[in-house]
């Protein structure tokens, strides 16, 4: 049954014709349980557009979400934004109210992954017996308006050197590191 207010009456008959009957009127408060339901999160990349959480409760009351980590995405209502690769855990909660009981909370790990981030190195040209020019490089995939800055950015080098023969060598970029990108040379 609903929860809610309950009226009751119990009538109490006396064995005396002279006597009315008694009439006791019980009110009270009926306190309900309630379950949550929560909808399995999608699998995001770094760079990806909000989204949607959806969760009920079983009494029908709104349901609040929260994130473990608030660095990682920032939840408004039910819009998830993410701010950068990692993982965290969603909680669905409801705190019920004077006829339904606090829901246990629901709780679900998101795991954001990591942009791909494509790095090539810049073709460079020197003379023979001359030093090698600073090696620059050139990125493909940032999101979020991000740019070179927000990488620990890698190193382009070569193998050629003063001494060595007219060529063609390669440049080949390595390292670097970003909490949001996986690098592809």
């Amino acid at each position: 049954s609903a929860a809610g207010i309950r009226t009751t009456t119990l009538t109490i008959m006396s064995n005396d014709p002279d006597e009315e009957d008694y009439l006791l009127k019980i009110k009270g408060v009926g306190v309900f349980s309630q379950a949550i339901t929560f909808e399995d999160l999608p699998d995001p990349q770094y760079g990806d557009s909000p989204f949607m959480l959806s969760a009920s409760a079983t009494s029908g009351l709104p349901i609040s979400f929260a994130a473990s980590d608030p660095t990682v995405v920032s939840i408004v209502g039910a819009s998830v934004t993410i701010l950068k690769a990692g993982t965290v855990t969603i909680e669905a909660s409801q705190p019920g109210n004077e006829y339904y009981k606090e829901a246990d909370p629901a709780q679900q790990t998101l795991t954001i992954e990591k942009a791909s981030l494509t790095v090539t190195a810049d073709d460079k040209t020197r003379s023979f017996g001359t030093d090698n020019t600073v090696f620059t490089v050139t990125y493909s995939g940032f999101v979020n308006d991000d740019d070179e800055t927000t990488i620990t950015q890698p190193i382009a080098t070569t193998e050629a050197s003063t001494t060595s023969d007219v060529g063609t060598y390669d440049i080949v970029p390595a390292g670097g590191e970003s909490d949001s990108y996986s690098f592809t040379f």
